[in-house]
């Protein structure tokens, strides 16, 4: 599995940025309250936590499962694991200066509105269209049952089963919604295209590479390009070629 540094690179920074901005509102909060010793605390406390954020997020790969896991989601939710502090400091921070709980409702609804649309503003805004993937072998690739199962090129026809919802994700980046509302994986080892996942990650992100006339190929986030196989494999669909060729290339066929 590849990692993309930079997106590492810029996730970090941002959380430091972020950390920082978090650090001067509760400052702000202690210089009110002239708490001069928890004031110190925090100057203290934040530079070690904001080391073990990035420690976490640029060396995830390289300490197994468990630290992979964790600094997967840190990467993933950065936008969480800064604005919850954020949160709730601007509601310390009203309730405080204002000597009234109820004032922190409203910074604090704006605070959470603020850090949802920031996060899924991306989701709000992705383009999508129904197409359907026609192999080399002249066949529609189809999720069995509509979804819940493996991804086989061996349809002559097209109906629910052979329409996906191309979903566009930026820079290239597509995700494909199976008939039943679930995302196409590469299942990890093998490479197998599995459509049952509820959301989109990593695994379910492809990058949409356009060949011309019409067709195209996929990569999926393990680097290799998606192949319709032959009749003695079953014509499965799976993530396993290191190169573009016939049998990783399709079209795309819409309604």
């Amino acid at each position: 599995m590849r990692t993309n540094w930079s997106n590492v690179l810029e996730q970090a920074m941002g959380a430091t940025i972020s950390a920082g901005f978090i650090a001067l509102i509760v400052y702000v909060c202690n210089i009110v309250k002239r708490n001069a010793q928890a004031s110190s605390w925090l100057w203290v406390g934040l530079p070690v936590l904001v080391v073990i954020v990035l420690v976490a997020a640029l060396t995830w790969q390289a300490f197994g499962r468990l630290v992979s896991a964790l600094g997967r989601w840190i990467i993933n939710n950065w936008q969480l694991v800064v604005g919850l502090p954020l949160l709730a400091g601007v509601a310390y921070g009203a309730s405080e200066l204002t000597n009234e709980p109820w004032a922190a409702i409203l910074p604090l609804g704006l605070a959470l509105a603020t850090t949802l649309l920031a996060r899924y503003r991306p989701i709000l805004r992705r383009k999508q269209r129904s197409m359907s993937l026609q192999a080399w072998n002249g066949n529609y690739v189809c999720a069995e049952s509509g979804g819940g199962r493996e991804l086989i090129a061996n349809r002559d026809n097209r109906s629910r089963w052979e329409t996906f919802q191309l979903i566009e994700l930026g820079n290239s980046k597509v995700a494909l919604k199976a008939w039943n509302g679930q995302y196409v994986r590469a299942e990890k080892g093998s490479g197998r295209l599995i459509a049952d996942r509820n959301r989109i990650g990593e695994r379910e992100t492809f990058e949409l590479i356009e060949l011309g006339d019409d067709r195209v190929a996929f990569r999926a986030h393990n680097g290799r390009y998606v192949c319709a196989e032959n009749a003695a494999s079953g014509y499965e669909v799976a993530a396993n070629r290191d190169g573009i060729g016939e049998w990783e290339t399709f079209a795309l066929v819409e309604p």
